[in-house]
């Protein structure tokens, strides 16, 4: 217990034999709990409700999505925000890390799901760093605004989000075309491939 508002999202640390675990409330809080301790053990303020959270592997990093668009990355070690990624034009309903840890994969109302490369130091040809990588398009939101999830295949090569035309969809993660669709009665449970 701790958060003031509804809780969208929980991710936990795959790090190690980790108790840690993060979640994202519409009191624009993420916040950190530690299983074996009773209570919140950090938690980071942002100025908007946030649907999203994802965990890195190594458990230094948390992201976070929200209704003002954007994913920020915050540092576990310091308590402060290291980076914002712009992009999406509407809310970020859910956050998913790639199996290798290098990339980040973000489902939106703007009915578009992207990808970011959240390593350490890269840049493009002109020296600047481009965190966007790859946009999957075909998933669909609707007025219900529900907060679709997204997921990776084991290996990284699919990438797969729910859409409110209940339909599942399945990108090759290289090419960003779509192979399949599996009609879906509750696309707010996320598809594991």
């Amino acid at each position: 217990m701790g958060h003031s508002a509804i809780v969208n999202a929980v991710d936990v640390c795959r790090y190690g034999s980790s108790s840690l675990a993060v979640s994202a409330s519409d009191d624009c809080t993420c916040r950190l709990w530690d299983a074996r301790v009773r209570g919140e053990v950090g938690r980071f303020e942002d100025n908007y409700q946030l649907t999203s959270v994802a965990y890195s592997n190594d458990g230094n990093v948390v992201y976070t999505g929200g209704i003002d668009n954007c994913i920020t990355a915050w540092d576990v070690r310091v308590n402060n925000r290291t980076m914002t990624m712009k992009g999406h034009t509407d809310t970020i309903t859910c956050l998913a890390l790639n199996p290798k840890g290098t990339h980040l994969l973000s489902n939106s109302m703007d009915g578009t799901m992207r990808t970011w490369d959240i390593r350490p130091f890269i840049d493009d040809a002109s020296g600047k760093k481009k965190r966007h990588d790859k946009t999957f398009i075909g998933g669909t939101h609707n007025s219900e605004k529900g907060l679709l999830n997204c997921a990776w295949s084991a290996d990284g090569t699919m990438v797969t989000g729910g859409s409110a035309d209940m339909i599942v969809r399945i990108w090759d993660e290289f090419s960003t075309e779509e192979v399949r669709v599996h009609l879906h009665y509750n696309v707010d449970v996320t598809f594991f491939l």
